[in-house]
């Protein structure tokens, strides 16, 4: 006679890998654990019905029993303290930067060795770029537009800003009545990106400045003397920019004519 027996049938009986621990499972919706050897009562798991089946994990940290009623139940066993002590410390120990092959880090090549440094990774604005996604994620769309004209932002940023805005067709929204003061800010800050950047940022640039006097009524026309004096600003620079483009393209004709000759 077993001590700590179960109360009913046994449905199931399993050992794990190094046959040292054997698990049962009944109907009367309890799982034991026994020591093989002699078959001593280790522990008794509750279960929410009653068992069919059971079987260890393969590292007989864990079980899984099947219930009669179509579900089934996971029970872990607790570490050791050895366990745990080991665990932690695998935890804290610093995990190296730099991944040394076959020789280690600290081995120098041989003379005929073709050696290939990393290139080494620039700082990124964690800052800028967190608070770009909170807004994007909360659809915050004004707040992301006073963010792109702050001084602190990079100006790449404001373009990828620009372009991620008009993938997800906001861009009309993100511009619609800024009122005057933030209209006065974007065109202060179109003005001092504009020229600046490739194809894709003329692109960008003109989409935006498109839909910022589409969408502000403050701006057609422009109702205040500092609006006025702004677009003004940006036309003669978009003006000057054309003339420079004509020049080049005249320039260019020539060049064409002279290898024809």
């Amino acid at each position: 006679v077993v001590d700590d027996a179960h109360s009913k049938v046994v449905t199931g009986v399993c050992l794990d890998s190094q046959a040292a621990v054997m698990l049962t499972v009944s109907f009367d919706g309890t799982a034991k654990l026994w020591q093989a050897a002699d078959m001593a009562h280790l522990w008794t798991y509750s279960l929410d019905a009653p068992a069919t089946c059971a079987a260890w994990r393969p590292d007989d940290k864990a079980f899984a029993v099947g219930m009669d009623d179509g579900t089934w139940s996971t029970r872990e066993l607790k570490p050791t303290r050895a366990e745990a002590r080991a665990m932690a410390e695998e935890r804290l120990r610093k995990r190296p930067k730099v991944k040394g092959e076959l020789r280690g880090i600290d081995a120098e090549p041989m003379a005929d060795d073709e050696v290939i440094e990393a290139p080494k990774r620039k700082a990124r604005r964690a800052s800028c770029g967190k608070e770009v996604d909170v807004f994007l994620r909360k659809y915050e769309y004004r707040k992301l537009v006073e963010h792109m004209i702050q001084p602190s932002t990079n100006e790449l940023v404001g373009f990828a800003i620009l372009d991620e805005l008009l993938q997800r067709g906001a861009l009309s929204k993100a511009l619609y009545n800024l009122g005057e003061k933030l209209c006065l800010a974007c065109l202060r800050w179109f003005s001092k990106v504009f020229v600046k950047g490739d194809s894709l940022q003329h692109h960008l640039f003109e989409e935006a400045i498109h839909t910022l006097l589409d969408h502000n009524h403050c701006l057609n026309p422009p109702a205040t003397p500092e609006l006025t004096d702004a677009v003004d600003k940006l036309s003669s620079k978009m003006g000057e920019e054309l003339k420079r483009q004509e020049v080049m393209m005249e320039t260019s004709g020539m060049f064409r004519s002279i290898m024809l000759v």
